[in-house]
């Protein structure tokens, strides 16, 4: 069993709001990660739909790559947050006549009467464990290409350039990603939205807002190439190989450090508290299998 489909809760209409699940059921790998996406917060953005299909049907699919992925990650799909918008025919608002996207955060009680969606949201990230990624899927109006926004980290920060490795290897997949349209900021005007309302609540470095411009993207001639339905779908692919290739990186990264700290704990007697220092007691306690083998 790889997929299973909920209902994350009821819109301000009273719409069902499915959530699905991807993983590998079978996989009993306690080092599982989550990785949260959330689609159609604007309702008239449906480049976010197409990008979405694409990443789902990528990860039910049999390519080698998605099966690695399952056996790593649980996946949390949201497909359309705003169902309402949707029916009504809104481009940027809900049913209230609300920008969702600057709703997240703020006066508890007044989301719950006009804004439930992202209340009903909320709770379920809050209850996942061992989030890794949060991907909010948007259209952009103006700029060209696909880009990310994601937070703000002073430059002596160990996130500042963790954060960015993800957007950095994606572009080196796809010529319609442009890495040099990122940023990451903090910016007042946004500080309710979704990217930096679960930055801030659960406490998550890599939360990004993925933007499809509705301009097309440049290709490397410099021609300006629209954005159709083939397309986004294979950005949602390259999006999934690129989610692999990060977390195989890290996962060197990790048993490098575990070798280095077993390698200075035996030149001290107090081996346990030198693995700690070095790798973390987070790290220790996730690899400590592979540490005591």
């Amino acid at each position: 069993m790889i997929f299973k489909k909920e209902i994350l809760g009821k819109s301000l209409s009273g719409v069902e709001i499915p959530i699905l699940t991807i993983t590998d059921f079978s996989e009993t790998n306690k080092r599982k990660k989550t990785i949260i996406m959330v689609g159609r917060l604007h309702p008239g953005e449906t480049h976010s739909s197409w990008l979405i299909h694409g990443f789902i049907r990528y990860l039910l699919s049999e390519n080698y790559k998605a099966r690695e992925l399952r056996k790593r990650i649980v996946f949390k799909i949201v497909p359309m947050l705003n169902p309402d918008g949707v029916i009504v025919g809104n481009y940027r608002c809900s049913l209230a006549g609300c920008d969702m996207n600057r709703n997240f955060g703020g006066d508890t009680h007044v989301a719950q009467r006009l804004n439930p969606e992202p209340i009903h949201f909320k709770k379920m990230a809050k209850s996942q464990n061992r989030i890794a990624f949060f991907f909010d899927v948007h259209s952009h109006s103006s700029k060209k290409s696909v880009f990310i926004y994601g937070p703000y980290f002073p430059l002596h920060s160990e996130h500042y350039l963790k954060i960015r490795v993800m957007p950095r290897l994606l572009s080196e997949k796809t010529q319609m990603f442009r890495y040099y349209s990122c940023r990451f900021r903090n910016e007042a005007h946004k500080l309710h939205s979704s990217r930096l309302t679960i930055f801030r609540e659960c406490n998550l470095p890599q939360c990004y807002t993925i933007e499809t411009s509705i301009m097309g993207f440049l290709s490397k001639e410099r021609q300006n190439i629209s954005f159709g339905i083939p397309s986004l779908q294979y950005f949602g692919e390259k999006l999934g190989e690129t989610l692999l290739d990060w977390f195989q990186i890290l996962e060197v990264h990790q048993r490098e450090k575990i070798k280095k700290a077993i390698m200075m704990s035996k030149q001290r007697r107090t081996r346990k508290r030198t693995i700690i220092d070095i790798i973390g007691e987070e790290d220790y306690l996730e690899y400590r299998d592979v540490i005591d083998d």
